[in-house]
């Protein structure tokens, strides 16, 4: 009665987040139309030196056109208060996560952030456990092409205190319903949405490229 439409999965109801399965996972009445990809970034384990910025990457997306954003971050560092945090899109668009926030508190332990989280990460306190919305606006990233690489920008701009990247993912929506390259696969169905010879229905060659 409240817009299940799959009462025996608890992973498929109105709340769920729709990903790339063949499933209407949150009961809209589209399969696959907004679909979360996410991303592991690299630079695991990165030491945080102080008065130095670390730029780690994220792999390389499904491509398709952006509808949301999230980022969650782990970090051990001594001073929070010296990190300033970025998130950088492939085409260059930055957005500030947070900047010297969480004074001499320690570490970002799970942080979320999600511009509809309900708050602010300059409200928070160490170790921001849980969702906070950043200090720009993740939302920049809306309507871009996802492909390409990402880049998590911290940098320590003090003395004194170090720290070390632990994890960080990247969770993407994309308009499944988008045919970026025009060759009749859209979204979660195409491998490479900007390159119309790429696609499930092309045979495999010898070219060093995934067909």
């Amino acid at each position: 009665c409240d817009g299940d439409c799959d009462d025996s999965n608890g992973a498929i109801n109105p709340d769920a987040q729709e990903i790339c399965n063949d499933v209407d996972d949150d009961c809209d009445g589209g399969i696959d139309d907004a679909a979360m990809v996410t991303a592991i970034g690299d630079g695991v384990g990165t030491p945080i030196a102080s008065s130095t910025t670390i730029s780690p990457e994220a792999v390389t997306l499904t491509d398709g056109v952006v509808v949301d954003v999230n980022l969650l971050l782990d970090i051990t560092h001594t001073y929070d208060g010296d990190l300033d945090i970025f998130l950088i899109s492939p085409d260059g668009t930055r957005v500030e996560l947070s900047t010297d926030n969480g004074s001499d508190g320690d570490d970002f332990t799970d942080t979320l952030f999600d511009d509809e989280a309900a708050t602010a990460i300059t409200a928070g306190a160490a170790p921001f456990t849980g969702s906070f919305q950043p200090e720009g606006l993740l939302s920049d990233f809306d309507g871009i092409s996802s492909a390409g690489v990402w880049v998590l920008e911290i940098t320590d701009d003090a003395s004194g205190d170090v720290g070390t990247l632990n994890s960080w993912e990247l969770q993407v929506t994309l308009d499944g319903s988008v045919d970026g390259d025009t060759d009749g696969y859209t979204g979660c169905d195409d491998c490479d949405d900007t390159v119309t010879a790429i696609n499930p229905g092309v045979p495999e060659d010898c070219d060093g490229l995934d067909t």
